[in-house]
């Protein structure tokens, strides 16, 4: 076979291991464990890496595994999964007889938390004594301390080759245990084991030579480092010159060397590590390329690289080996067979928006905002009961109208798919033009491409009617008419815009721009706005901005707030407006006149009840879904989307 991404698709050598393409997983941990004292694993769990070995991927890497009882970060995220006990094998073997059955090779990340697995009450062992930002006792390790740690990581990896992993992944990045004795902004000791790099290094040829002796020269050894930490002004971390020169030591003694970026301890530095939206796909492609040039050993880069054409390239210029993806996969398990096959037009494409890991790596049920299978795998799994072909009728050509139309027809009903407007889109609409959406505006014309090779019979400027209905006499509707701006009662408010019209480009924006309501939207808005060089006040009634968004996005917004100086001012009512003016009364009660070229208003907004109450007897059979039933973030729309078609 030719293929389109000859580089991608072609074969390498890891240590003994034959790779069948350069696209390899990304280390993603075992999110779903059942609350129980042992841990234990689930049929969610199988099914997640099941997915990413029969879409193709090279190397499956579980991620996250825990070595030593000392390290587990259950206080900063879900419970990990604790390869240090043999009680982790026998769910362990399940797992890799599935990542084989497709034939991709398993892998596993070794870790531990280090400082980020001391929280109030738990102590952790670490680099030196300390107290915790999360508040909790890290405990400096001596050398029988240290000496008990390095046998774990050998110890783990011989549970992990009893379990069927072909190779093993060491972390040695992002702030973890052997990140932070690399790192000089957290290693100060004065030992054998501080001070120069050699020293800083030592525990991790320590550990490298510890997994060898338990299981053998010939068992591929995989190190994830971090190239440079990327901290903030003033914290010396490591630079990309010290992370050549541990790629040097490394070169020849592990088999593949996993180049990322940045620290899990700053969020300015976390964004490097798990890139955002707000920075260029492919971020830390530089870092592998400045160590390639010094080593024979093959060279992994990663940092949200989700289009194979630029995978491609990136392999062909010499800058890296090997590409590993993340959350590319999670959005599409499938995307390497659909590039290997062509059709990369298929590949469902990554928001960057961590709904994922924002929202599973804390509440431990990792979901997708644009893969409605993601914690679900029973859908992708099981056989899905035969269904009698039926018409289906939608109001709504926005996202979730979008996926129901598609998995209904995938289904083998017979689509309508009605929109008001002359374009498909619904609210993502908004996304044309800015330049971090640019994830949002991909996904929105991947759908209508979708649709596009389909049958749908797509109706534009068609608004669904009780005579529409009649008149296509469906044997089902689902409204996804979504939801409108609510309209704050604000004296003089119709001299504003919404913030939805000045996103479909209703309105010129000027140069100072003042936005009422500090939620996500109105907290995106400014930073567009900033961006592009305008100046954005926001003002906002409570105390908190941008309360809706998940953990790791709203550290990413809170870099580029921090980056441009937005003027955010909480606890602010906006009491009237003028043509040009805001009066505002903030908390102590003093007023305030605010001068602005434009003024928009993002405080929220409401379900089309009235629209969806005068279509709900029109059909027998009757659905609605997304911002008309409640509004919320995309991934409510789409999976309601997905839910309806298969309900019927």
């Amino acid at each position: 076979m030719v293929h389109t991404y000859s580089h991608l698709f072609s074969p390498i050598k890891v240590g003994n291991l034959t790779l069948k393409n350069r696209l390899i997983s990304s280390p993603i941990s075992l999110f779903d464990l059942e609350r129980t004292p042992e841990h234990r694993r689930s049929f969610n769990d199988l099914g997640f890496y099941k997915q990413r070995a029969q879409g193709g991927a090279a190397i499956i890497t579980i991620g996250d595994s825990i070595v030593h009882r000392t390290g587990n970060a259950d206080g900063f995220n879900t419970p990990k999964n604790m390869i240090c006990s043999v009680d982790s094998i026998p769910f362990l073997v399940d797992v890799t007889d599935e990542i084989h059955r497709y034939g991709a090779y398993a892998n596993i990340e070794l870790n531990h938390g280090g400082i980020r697995a001391a929280w109030p009450g738990i102590d952790s062992w670490g680099v030196e004594n300390c107290i915790a930002p999360s508040g909790g006792k890290v405990i400096g390790m001596n050398e029988e301390m240290i000496a008990e740690i390095v046998e774990a990581f050998g110890s783990s990896a011989e549970n992990a080759k009893k379990a069927g992993f072909d190779m093993v992944m060491i972390h040695a990045g992002h702030s973890w245990l052997l990140g932070q004795f690399l790192s000089p902004a957290t290693n100060h000791r004065t030992d054998r084991f501080g001070g120069s790099l050699e020293n800083r290094a030592r525990i991790l040829f320590m550990v490298i030579d510890s997994v060898r002796k338990h299981c053998g020269n010939k068992f591929p050894i995989e190190i994830r480092m971090s190239a440079a930490e990327c901290m903030p002004e003033g914290i010396n971390g490591i630079e990309l010159n010290e992370g050549i020169e541990l790629a040097k030591m490394l070169d020849g003694k592990v088999d593949l060397i996993h180049v990322s970026a940045g620290s899990t301890l700053y969020p300015s530095s976390e964004v490097i590590t798990h890139p955002s939206q707000f920075v260029e796909h492919g971020i830390n492609v530089k870092y592998a390329k400045a160590i390639k040039t010094y080593v024979k050993t093959p060279v992994v880069t990663v940092g949200t690289i989700s289009d194979p054409t630029m995978m491609d390239k990136i392999i062909a210029s010499g800058a890296a080996d090997i590409i590993a993806v993340g959350r590319g996969l999670i959005a599409d398990p499938d995307m390497p067979e659909k590039a290997r096959h062509g059709h990369a037009e298929d590949i469902r494409p990554c928001l960057r928006c961590f709904h994922c890991i924002g929202h599973g790596g804390w509440n431990g049920e990792l979901r997708c905002s644009v893969n409605p299978t993601i914690g679900r795998p029973w859908e992708f799994l099981l056989p899905r009961k035969e269904t009698t072909p039926k018409t289906l009728l939608i109001a709504g050509g926005g996202p979730g109208g979008m996926e129901a139309a598609l998995t209904a027809y995938n289904q083998g009903h017979k689509v309508v798919l009605c929109e008001k407007e002359n374009v498909l889109g619904g609210t993502i609409r908004y996304s044309e033009g800015i330049d971090f959406k640019i994830d949002l505006w991909n996904y929105l014309n991947y759908l209508i491409d979708q649709i596009k090779k389909t049958d749908i019979d797509v109706r534009l400027n068609t608004k669904v009617t009780k005579e529409l209905v009649q008149q296509i006499s469906p044997n089902c509707l689902i409204v996804a008419i979504g939801a409108k701006p609510i309209i704050p009662p604000i004296q003089g408010v119709e001299k504003a815009t919404s913030l939805l019209d000045a996103h479909l480009r209703k309105v010129p924006i000027g140069d100072r721009v003042i936005i009422i309501g500090g939620g996500l939207a109105g907290i995106e808005a400014a930073i567009n706005y900033a961006r592009q060089g305008k100046t954005p006040i926001v003002l906002e009634m409570g105390d908190k901005y941008a309360p809706e968004s998940n953990t790791m996005h709203r550290w990413a917004i809170e870099v580029e707030i921090e980056k441009y100086n937005i003027d955010i001012r909480l606890n602010t009512k906006c009491v009237a407006i003028e043509n040009n003016s805001v009066d505002c009364e903030n908390i102590s009660g003093e007023c305030i006149t605010l001068q602005g070229d434009t003024i928009l208003y993002a405080v929220g907004s409401c379900a089309r009840e009235k629209e969806v109450e005068e279509l709900r007897d029109s059909c027998e059979e009757f659905q609605w879904i997304g911002d008309c039933r409640k509004p919320g973030q995309i991934i409510g729309a789409v999976r309601g989307g997905f839910d309806a078609a298969l309900n019927i």
